[in-house]
């Protein structure tokens, strides 16, 4: 037995003989805040801007026009309807303001006509030609003379019976817009007018060159020609201009509205066919001179049925347009009582 030993501070006893030592077990591991084992908060979405739509790519010139064009077109369509139904209440006293002006010039055109055109169809459908074995015309002769007669159309009825009977519908036109008078008064018109017939064939005079040498040329620079002069008639009498500086005028006036102006011009070209084609059917085909003065004739006053709303429709268009640019009152255009 081992002595005992004196238990000192600090002193530590040995283990005992004989009696396995028991392992200490490892202190448990240090268990992880909740707080570092929750899912990572997503970070705060920053406020964007809201994206900026994108800009629509731009409207291509030529479509700005075409849409400009169409418009115009469909304000020329309802100015014809709207003049139709006020000629066709009066249709009577139109037709005899514009009858006035337009008969005489037009006899005189078909006289014309008559004697330029007349061995054009003889060469082309008579036979007398042949049986009384006179050479024909020359190709040059022939071209000359078609040429020729359009350039009197255009010159004669275009430009001076149709204007003339256009400037007397015009003033009628600008009386009945001011709410003086309806029907027409033809009689007193013309008394107002015919003093001044030889001054306004002269101041209408260049606008039927310009629509004659576009017919000579073909019909498509005349339509042309016809839509550019499309409101000399209108400077003529209302603004008091006439020769080059009524054309100027009037191009500056078609800027306006171009569609509106082609849609009247082109449906009154088409009327002046359509009338042709009446009187070439109603006459019988001939070379004669006598023929082609009554076919032509016939075709000017089948048209003549057109003009007065031809004219009505492009004095509303011309009123307008002043009305747009130049703040016109329409009742300063209507003649003094």
């Amino acid at each position: 037995m081992e002595p005992l030993l004196p238990l000192s501070s600090g002193a530590r006893l040995p283990p005992p003989t004989g009696v396995p030592r028991r392992p200490v077990p490892p202190p448990p591991p240090d268990e992880p805040d909740a707080r570092d084992t929750a899912a990572p908060e997503p970070p705060a979405e920053t406020a964007q801007p809201p994206a900026e739509p994108e800009p629509e790519p731009p409207i291509p010139a030529w479509a700005e026009h075409a849409a400009r064009l169409s418009s115009d077109a469909r304000r020329g369509f309802a100015l014809l309807g709207a003049c139709a139904v006020a000629y066709k209440a009066h249709h009577r006293a139109w037709l005899m303001v514009a009858a006035v002006f337009f008969v005489p010039v037009a006899f005189v055109e078909s006289l014309f006509v008559a004697g330029v055109e007349g061995p054009v169809i003889a060469a082309e459908i008579d036979a007398e030609v042949r049986a009384e074995e006179k050479p024909p015309p020359s190709r040059v002769e022939l071209v000359f003379r078609s040429a020729a007669t359009n350039f009197l159309i255009g010159l004669l009825l275009h430009g001076l019976a149709l204007g003339l009977s256009m400037l007397a519908v015009s003033l009628a036109f600008a009386d009945r817009i001011a709410g003086r008078q309806e029907p027409p008064a033809w009689d007193e018109l013309t008394r107002a007018l015919v003093v001044r017939v030889p001054t306004l064939l002269i101041q209408l005079a260049p606008a039927g060159v310009l629509v004659g040498v576009g017919l000579a040329l073909l019909v498509l620079p005349g339509i042309a020609a016809a839509c550019l002069v499309a409101f000399v008639p209108a400077v003529v009498v209302f603004e008091k201009q006439g020769g080059v500086a009524a054309i100027r005028r009037s191009l500056a006036l078609v800027t306006a509205a171009p569609g509106a102006v082609i849609a009247i011009v082109g449906t009154i070209a088409s009327m002046r066919i359509v009338a042709r084609i009446f009187a070439d059917m109603l006459m019988p085909d001939s070379g004669h001179r006598v023929m082609v003065f009554f076919t032509h004739f016939l075709g000017d006053l089948f048209f003549l049925v057109a003009a007065p709303l031809a004219a009505m429709a492009l004095t509303r268009l011309y009123i307008e347009i002043r009305q747009e640019r130049d703040g016109l009152d329409p009742v300063s255009l209507a003649r003094a009582p």
